[in-house]
């Protein structure tokens, strides 16, 4: 957003006419003029902020199976559901799913979405967790602060075992593209659960209301 700023004030310069680019003196006054191109506000983002923001998307309540079109699909849900109150554009969230060939790996990171030594909250600014100096969580032993979300018999995919360290890429629904086999996915728990407690129908036929994804701030 560009800004002017007039000023006019006594000139000490001779009073003829003078053009010195924005610059100019006339009769014993000085004018100048100040274009500045300053954002009006700044960009906040994951990096230059004191902490990241995650939200749980839902497909607004009809869920998703475990086909989300693999990495590009599921982080263009993120962008598509963003909350309106959430800083950035859709498409700064992206997907927590480990997939590996398709990138998106934990342990090396590959393509991932934490941040190292970074705290992480949800939407309402309810701290989740701080991530280790390799961007994960060192279960099983410390537990998360809160949960990444509180509704009971939801599930978010994954694709991930946590348990035990370091993170590694479990069944996940042929790199989240099938509705085939089983994925694991995560729960409103604050233990390993919380990332990976288990396998689930890639086709949403076991007995849970609600599946869905993690978006995480980049």
């Amino acid at each position: 957003m560009a800004s002017a700023l007039w000023l006019s004030q006594a000139c000490t310069l001779p009073p003829t006419p003078c053009d010195l680019g924005d610059l100019s003196c006339k009769s014993g006054t000085l004018d100048l003029y100040f274009l500045t191109s300053v954002a009006a506000t700044a960009s906040v983002t994951c990096s230059n902020s004191s902490f990241c923001y995650t939200f749980f998307s839902d497909n607004l309540g009809a869920g998703y199976d475990g086909n989300l079109g693999g990495v590009s699909g599921a982080d263009a849900k993120c962008a598509a559901t963003k909350p309106a109150g959430l800083p950035g554009i859709g498409s700064d969230y992206k997907a927590l799913i480990g997939v590996t060939n398709g990138q998106r790996h934990p342990s090396p990171a590959i393509d991932w979405v934490f941040r190292a030594n970074k705290d992480y909250r949800r939407q309402d600014g309810t701290q989740i967790f701080v991530t280790d100096s390799a961007g994960m969580f060192p279960f099983p032993g410390p537990t998360l602060t809160n949960p990444f979300f509180t509704a009971a018999s939801t599930v978010n995919w994954t694709g991930l075992i946590t348990g035990s360290y370091p993170w590694s890429v479990a069944g996940n629904c042929s790199e989240f593209t099938s509705t085939t086999g089983t994925g694991y996915a995560g729960s409103n728990a604050v233990n390993s659960n919380a990332f990976g407690g288990g396998p689930y129908n890639c086709d949403r036929t076991a007995g849970v209301t609600t599946y869905g994804i993690i978006c995480v701030q980049q």
